[in-house]
């Protein structure tokens, strides 16, 4: 999702919508202060072919929608489909995440930086029947995501269980000084996590 807004307004809030998903929510994103443009993805769960839809806030408080539709034939990617890995490891890994900065094409992009931010996480969507037990695996999934350069907030994220496992952003930030993102994690459990990222002096 890309917004570029040049009469003075600011994007406030960005919402993935999975039209024909159990949830239909994927995520709510609300934006650092003073972006005018702004791109935004994520990687979500599809149950079905659907509309996936991208409803931006602006900060007058109007609201612009883009969507496309998808087509799917269910597979590893399904609301109900398995995680990837056993549960020793995804437990042992739950929780680290990765940064990568995609590298300056112009010197507008100097300015607007791009990066991908992953978090190692099952996101169990509580529709998995496990075949051992024969019991549904609860429902854990990431809660909040929060990343911020220096002082200033990137983005806040709330999630569902409409997003992937190791559930993934790719956005871009304004340079503002500072030498490293903080990003800060909680789930539908109560664990929270935190990570700081260089990001190159200056930047």
């Amino acid at each position: 999702m890309q917004a570029d807004f040049r009469d003075g307004r600011t994007v406030k809030s960005v919402t993935f919508i999975v039209d024909e998903n159990p949830v239909p929510v994927a995520a709510v994103f609300s934006i650092g202060e003073g972006r005018q443009k702004l791109k935004l993805a994520t990687r979500m769960r599809l149950n079905r072919e659907t509309d996936v839809r991208a409803v931006v806030e602006t900060s007058d408080g109007q609201l612009y929608m883009a969507q496309r539709f998808v087509k799917f034939a269910g597979g590893q990617a399904a609301c109900s489909a398995p995680p990837t890995g056993d549960a020793a490891s995804i437990a042992a890994s739950m929780g680290k995440m990765e940064l990568a900065l995609e590298e300056p094409a112009t010197n507008a992009t100097q300015l607007r930086p791009g990066a991908t931010l992953t978090i190692n996480h099952p996101n169990h969507s509580g529709m998995v029947l496990d075949q051992i037990s024969l019991l549904y695996i609860p429902l854990r999934t990431v809660e909040e995501v929060e990343v911020r350069q220096g002082d200033d907030l990137v983005f806040s994220m709330q999630g569902s269980m409409t997003l992937s496992q190791d559930p993934q952003v790719t956005f871009d930030y304004r340079t503002n000084g500072a030498d490293a993102l903080h990003v800060h994690v909680t789930d539908t459990d109560g664990a929270a996590w935190d990570q700081d990222f260089a990001i190159g002096h200056g930047s």
